[in-house]
């Protein structure tokens, strides 16, 4: 038995991971920047893989598939991390918080991201009634890495539209913008 919220969830998860999968797509052929829009498309597809994880883990056959599948998506969302920061410092023409940070970051971002399919971050996911996602003790390596970037994000994509003008100016005030709603 599903509860109203789980299917909200569902039907919502399912049609933001398929516009982003569109969005992703579109990039991926008509991009202009070839850099930079690629790396956006990548950041697109792995979010639109980590909203589509929800739809998968409520339908899988076992719980084991569930958990494997809630598991993964953690992966495609430390994924996405990575890609949106590599995004972040494409756009501005060089690495958003220094060469040393930038090197430290995707390292840390590899360890969570194999630390994201063991019981450290995810022990156990219940899908009956609702999607219930039961942290491990490393948890918070991944909320804070996440975290981490998309404030280092907004932090540095700010301090950028500070210093420019113009049209520039206004690019960069948007993609701020963007990234303290995400």
């Amino acid at each position: 038995m599903s509860s109203d919220w789980l299917v909200f969830r569902l039907v919502t998860a399912t049609v933001a991971g398929t516009a982003c999968f569109i969005f992703a797509a579109f990039l991926f052929l008509f991009g202009k920047d070839r850099r930079v829009s690629r790396l956006f498309a990548f950041s697109n597809l792995f979010l639109g893989l980590w909203n589509i994880s929800d739809p998968a883990i409520a339908l899988a056959p076992t719980h084991g598939v569930a958990l494997f599948l809630d598991r993964l998506s953690y992966v495609w969302a430390t994924l996405l991390i990575l890609v949106f920061f590599r995004f972040v410092s494409a756009v501005l023409g060089r690495p958003a918080l220094g060469r040393t940070v930038s090197t430290i970051h995707v390292v840390y971002g590899f360890v969570v991201s194999a630390l994201t399919l063991t019981p450290y971050v995810i022990r156990d996911v219940k899908t009956l009634g609702d999607l219930v996602e039961i942290p491990g003790p490393l948890y918070s390596l991944f909320s804070g890495y996440f975290l981490f970037t998309l404030v280092a994000s907004v932090l540095v994509f700010n301090s950028a539209w500070r210093r420019a003008e113009g049209l520039r100016r206004n690019q960069l005030k948007y993609l701020a913008l963007v990234s303290a709603l995400a």
